[in-house]
């Protein structure tokens, strides 16, 4: 029961967050059955009109680009990584943050992380 009002509690952080509040271009993994949800604030980035960029990650050349997303909804659709998360195709063609005006905020959910801000765990 702990880590469900720890997830609820982070959401309500978040979204009551000033940095959050004036961001308009977000970026959000989509998390991990060991990470804290973030379905949640993905559903309020499209409830209050902003952008939501998520990773795709290419495989062969270790290359990740934040691509549009354009519903909460979408996500269920989209084809599965072999670690299991949702990320659009290589061949499907989307808008990528970073070339079209970058990003104001970005999530990453994890189990931990170092005094670095380096993720522990997984990359």
């Amino acid at each position: 029961m702990e880590d469900v009002n720890s997830n609820v509690n982070a959401d309500q952080e978040v979204i009551a967050h000033s940095e959050y509040q004036k961001s308009k271009r977000i970026s959000i993994f989509l998390s991990m059955q060991d990470e804290i949800e973030t379905e949640e604030i993905i559903k309020d980035i499209f409830q209050r009109g902003k952008i939501c960029f998520i990773p795709r990650y290419q495989f062969q050349s270790n290359h990740m680009d934040m691509v549009r997303i354009e519903s909460p909804e979408e996500i269920s659709l989209l084809p599965k990584t072999s670690w299991n998360i949702p990320q659009p195709g290589e061949g499907d063609v989307r808008e990528e943050a970073l070339s079209t005006g970058g990003l104001d905020l970005i999530f990453m959910p994890g189990l931990g992380f170092d005094k670095h801000g380096n993720r522990l765990g997984r990359g």
